[in-house]
């Protein structure tokens, strides 16, 4: 696997996070404190410009100057990619005026603009033609099916991802693993150019990741400039084989995409029937996120971290795996995924929150301390009490 892309991306990304921060306290372009967030602080908006900034110069730019087999191949197929090109573009764009607006931008020119970036893609011969690694009706039959399939995808996984970027290093860290896995998958099926795309993706999430995870806390949020960009990317990275030549070998049907991306889709699906029950718009934001509900239990961001990226990193292996089993078999593995998740999100929502002094007993040693003190002053009050009662009796 060439790492070389994940280590020029990384890097390009990684240095252009400071430059931004620095933009954004002479600009004031800080995400905005509600009820909802969890974070404390001036925190800058706009890494997701470092993270396509970062992409784009090493997948469109490199080509252009530097004179291998590769690139001259990647070169080559950058006019079948442009219409994916072309979406991504509008989606980052669309995140970044939101981003400037400070979020004041209306949803309805929002979903406009995702819709169009859609339609590029499939207009542009970009669809699902199958619901697993082969071929199958979606390629003839239900073809009308899958376009309508492939723009409701994009629009949904775009949103997936955005809405799950309510915690530092969770939308981040589950794109690393996705795009990695991604990454495998052409690289192993012998499509090296479409596994340099990843690979580069990968790297310029990996590089916002080190200002944005949580230890202890970050420095950058991606925004909706990221998260945009990088849903629509997710989203659009199965059909990176039909631009090979080679579709049946390196072919991502839906069930798969599902796969590796089902805790985002999973939290997105839960989050528009917790909306339609409570009878609000299914854009309204509220503190119900499968990460909320274990925040308000008391697990702290690092192990929610470790749970959710320990989840992605099965799923990513069921999908590498089913891709070499009998048709059934991958089928039957790709279930035991969507099983695996389901569990994971009952448990999440079966958790009762803490009370906010309990919380506080948890995460702070000296508030633990007290309580311990005053409870032991309070037993020894308790016995002297009860031996002054026993001898008053006795008397």
């Amino acid at each position: 696997m060439p790492y070389a892309p994940i280590l020029l991306t990384s890097l390009l990304s990684g240095l252009s996070m400071p430059l931004i921060i620095g933009l954004a306290q002479r600009r004031d372009l800080y995400d905005k404190l509600d009820e909802r967030k969890i974070h404390t602080g001036k925190i800058a908006r706009l890494g997701g410009v470092g993270v396509f900034g970062a992409f784009v110069a090493v997948v469109l730019l490199l080509p252009f100057i530097v004179d291998s087999g590769l690139l001259r191949s990647l070169q080559s197929r950058l006019q079948k990619l442009l219409p994916l090109i072309l979406g991504a573009a509008i989606m980052h764009l669309t995140g970044l005026v939101d981003d400037l607006s400070g979020g004041k931008v209306h949803a309805i020119p929002k979903l406009i603009f995702q819709i169009t970036a859609a339609l590029l893609v499939v207009l542009g011969g970009y669809r699902f033609k199958a619901f697993g690694f082969h071929s199958d009706i979606l390629a003839s039959q239900l073809s009308w099916f899958s376009v309508i399939l492939t723009i409701g995808w994009i629009i949904g996984i775009s949103n997936a991802l955005n809405l799950i970027d309510g915690m530092d290093g969770l939308a981040g860290g589950i794109s690393f693993i996705v795009t990695l896995a991604y990454g495998a998958f052409y690289q192993l099926t012998g499509d090296t150019e479409n596994a340099f795309i990843c690979l580069s993706l990968a790297g310029a999430v990996a590089g916002f990741l080190f200002a944005n995870f949580p230890a202890p806390k970050a420095k950058i949020f991606m925004g909706d400039s990221g998260s945009l960009f990088l849903g629509f990317m997710l989203a659009t990275i199965p059909f990176l084989g039909q631009t090979a030549g080679q579709e049946e070998l390196s072919q991502i049907g839906l069930l798969p995409a599902m796969l590796v991306l089902a805790i985002p889709m999973t939290d997105t699906l839960c989050a528009i029937g917790r909306r339609l029950k409570a009878h609000v718009g299914i854009t309204t934001p509220d503190r119900g996120h499968i990460h909320h509900k274990l925040l308000d239990h008391g697990f702290s961001p690092i192990r929610i971290l470790f749970m959710v990226y320990l989840v992605t990193v099965f799923e990513c292996f069921d999908f590498l795996v089913a891709r070499y089993l009998p048709d059934l078999n991958g089928f039957l593995a790709e279930l035991i995924g969507f099983c695996v998740v389901g569990i994971f999100f009952r448990y999440g929502f079966s958790l009762m929150p803490m009370t906010k002094t309990a919380q506080q007993t948890k995460t702070n040693p000296m508030v633990r301390v007290s309580r311990e003190s005053t409870e032991s002053a309070e037993s020894a009050e308790l016995a002297e009490s009860a031996q002054g009662d026993s001898t008053g009796d006795s008397l």
